[in-house]
């Protein structure tokens, strides 16, 4: 994670390992601040009664396909793909 360089990933500041009292090891990562999210977003615009402006659903989209070649093994279409249907549908033009 620390040689990963990608404008789409968050990056890796530090890392440690903490101990537990029972024994239990954790690895604990510092990651770099991302002050939004795409579920605080669209939140945002449900509770507005709004559609997410189409300019963020390019952006969050093109991010994710962006995103997936390094994230083959783990990447799930659950997890954001349908943001982008939940958010505009399959329309996407304007």
């Amino acid at each position: 994670m620390q040689l990963l360089d990608h404008p789409n990933v968050v990056q890796l500041k530090h890392h440690f390992f903490s101990t537990t009292q029972r024994g239990e090891v954790y690895l604990n990562l510092v990651l770099e601040f991302v002050s939004e999210t795409v579920y605080r977003v669209a939140k945002y615009y449900n509770r507005m009664n709004q559609r997410v402006p189409i300019i963020y659903v390019k952006l969050y989209a093109y991010q994710v396909c962006e995103d997936v070649p390094f994230h083959l093994s783990d990447f799930s279409p659950n997890r954001l793909g349908s943001f982008v249907v939940n958010c505009y549908g399959m329309n996407t033009k304007e």
